[in-house]
């Protein structure tokens, strides 16, 4: 008898726990030591039945980096949808991008750190459209602070005039700077040096952020 088709609502279920077990690997083992092999007996199927679903590493790369990157999209928004002020919801993406950091290193540091392949590089290829959908995804999200920063230059005389785009790059890069050293530890190991910071790396974050509200308050970003 032959098997019944399965629906696409089955099918996306069966792609979802291929992922959840896929991440489990990367926290348990690291990104370099998840194979098609190992993820298959993870998933009590064969290797051949995990091709039906995705194509390769690579591909299940993208596909979690494309969930992520919807989670932090949906955090931010949430955030900064409770609050009634255009610095208040500056604010609160902030927080939202720094509570997603600290919430999920592992998959943090598949987003923003890892040296992994681009969408450029799968022009041409299977993987082609899926790649498409992750940068798209990630743009939602630049798209959004950067709104979010034009808006706020708007009411503050101080920042009128500025390129929003640069300064919105600026603060990326400040933000993501400091969560990469809390994830890898180094601002605990700080603490023990000799000229240690009274503050815990928890609370060195929360005054980093205070300090670039701060600076854009007064137009010195």
């Amino acid at each position: 008898m032959p098997k019944t088709r399965r629906s696409s609502l089955e099918i996306d279920n069966v792609k979802k726990r291929i992922l959840e077990k896929a991440l489990d690997i990367i926290i348990e083992e690291g990104f370099d030591k998840l194979t098609m092999r190992k993820l298959a007996k993870r998933m009590n199927m064969t290797a051949a039945n995990l091709y039906n679903y995705f194509i390769n590493k690579e591909e299940l790369y993208l596909y979690l980096d494309n969930e992520s990157y919807k989670e932090l999209h949906g955090m931010i928004v949430r955030a900064i949808s409770k609050q009634p002020s255009i610095e208040e919801k500056i604010k609160a993406c902030f927080s939202a991008y720094i509570e997603f950091g600290l919430r999920y290193p592992f998959r943090y540091d598949m987003m923003f750190n890892r040296f992994s392949p681009k969408s450029t590089d799968y022009i041409g290829t299977e993987s082609e459209e899926v790649a498409f959908n992750q940068v798209k995804e990630a743009l939602k999200i630049w798209k959004l602070a950067n709104d979010l920063m034009f808006r706020y230059s708007q009411t503050n005389p101080k920042l009128k005039g500025m390129d929003t785009k640069f300064l919105t790059l600026k603060i990326w890069c400040e933000l993501h700077g400091m969560l990469s050293l809390y994830n890898s530890r180094i601002l605990e190991e700080l603490r023990l040096s000799e000229d240690k910071f009274k503050a815990s790396p928890k609370e060195l974050i929360r005054k980093f952020l205070e300090n670039i509200l701060s600076s854009l308050r007064m137009g010195h970003p």
